[in-house]
């Protein structure tokens, strides 16, 4: 859309504060609707095209965008047809280039406050945005990040869920492949346990990375 800048901002703010309610309102739906799933798929690729359009009035929204984003997606896993993993899969794209777009920094505040509810569906899908966010952050931007990601990382970590529990486990091999062992002494609150199932993907992951620099 054209016209005066302050103008298409405007519109852009309304189309994304209408889409974000209806991807919460229908993704939180429990159970889903399958009356109502197919709008998902077009409000998440309304978003991404705002994302694109408007980096900066995105990145202000940063944190409505990605829990917008995240309430369509874990739930088809439990259930749902169609157009509900359709719809998920549009919004896990959209917040994939949302995430690349924002600050690092941004990203892990945007990111952070969706890692605490265990019972959450998006839990783990927003655990590995987290890691993929991780992995393309500055080790500096990673270890001022920790006071805030961690809490929320270790109280996941007890989550019944087996998905769960391994997704923390792969954002915190991505924080110590971003800043080594400058992880460890913050992991003091984590079991033994714990922190043995870390060391195990941590030695799997260094030799992955000797084979791939083999090959």
């Amino acid at each position: 859309r054209g016209g005066d800048p302050a103008e298409r901002a405007e519109w852009c703010s309304q189309v994304l504060s209408a889409a974000c309610h209806r991807l919460k309102t229908v993704g939180l739906a429990n159970p889903p609707d399958p009356l109502l799933d197919p709008v998902l798929a077009p409000c998440a690729s309304l978003v991404r095209q705002v994302v694109r359009a408007e980096p900066q009035l995105s990145a202000e929204l940063a944190g409505t965008l990605t829990e917008s984003l995240l309430a369509c997606c874990g739930s088809s896993a439990v259930g749902g047809g169609k157009a509900r993993r359709h719809g998920e899969s549009h919004a896990q794209g959209a917040l994939r280039e949302a995430l690349q777009q924002w600050h690092p920094s941004l990203s892990f505040d945007a990111l952070a406050p969706l890692l605490a509810p265990p019972a959450s569906p998006s839990l783990a899908p927003a655990l590995a945005h987290l890691s993929s966010a991780v992995r393309a952050a500055p080790p500096p931007v990673v270890h001022h990040a920790l006071p805030g990601l961690l809490p929320p990382l270790f109280a996941a970590f007890g989550s019944s869920h087996a998905h769960v529990r391994k997704a923390v486990v792969l954002a915190l091999v991505s924080v110590h492949s971003v800043i080594g062992d400058a992880l460890m002494p913050h992991l003091d609150p984590l079991t033994p346990p714990q922190m043995k199932l870390i060391a195990i993907y941590i030695d799997r992951q260094s030799v992955e990375r000797e084979s791939a620099s083999l090959a």
